[in-house]
């Protein structure tokens, strides 16, 4: 299942099948060190939606 950076990913849609393979995708970034401080993510969640 291939999926743009930009389209927001809704899982209701998903089999449990995909949903298993999202959830794996996650966890490997988390393994690899590939997060973000969520105060950044909400810091830019609040400037995408002029929140600030």
């Amino acid at each position: 299942m291939e999926k743009s950076k930009d389209k927001i990913l809704d899982i209701s849609s998903l089999t449990e099948e995909q949903l298993n393979m999202e959830l794996e995708k996650g966890y490997a970034d988390i393994k690899a060190g590939r997060t973000r401080p969520a105060s950044e993510v909400f810091a830019d969640i609040r400037k995408d939606y002029n929140l600030e």
